[in-house]
């Protein structure tokens, strides 16, 4: 439902917020900031999607009043993970990878020197 400037806002369910705000002196709210930041950066990098899941339990206290409720928090994320690179590797006859395929022929390369004669025929 739609409201219009004349109407005022349905005032909104602060529980949540003041529960986690109590809650370990604010702790529990820095721990998650700090997760989303840590799942953020990775999607950035990764290009793939993370998970910050903040699991919340409440138990009664033992040997208290029923009205006595024990509050816990668990925050987890899920950090994407970059894609894995591979090397390129060749096998030689004896099965052995190396870098360099075994069946291309290798070409004499040499650093020419400045005063090569051979260089100054070469170029024009």
């Amino acid at each position: 439902m739609k409201h219009t400037n004349a109407e005022a806002a349905p005032e909104t369910d602060k529980t949540f917020l003041d529960v986690v705000t109590a809650h370990q002196s604010g702790d529990c709210i820095s721990d998650l900031s700090a997760a989303i930041k840590q799942v953020t950066a990775a999607v950035q990098l990764t290009g793939r999607a993370g998970k910050v899941t903040l699991e919340m339990l409440l138990r009664p206290a033992s040997g208290g009043s029923r009205a006595t409720i024990i509050f816990e928090t668990d925050i987890k994320t899920k950090i994407p993970k970059a894609e894995a690179q591979g090397s390129i590797f060749f096998a030689d006859d004896d099965y052995n990878l190396v870098r360099d395929d075994p069946n291309q022929k290798k070409l004499d390369l040499r650093i020419a020197a400045e005063k090569d004669e051979e260089l100054r025929k070469a170029t024009p």
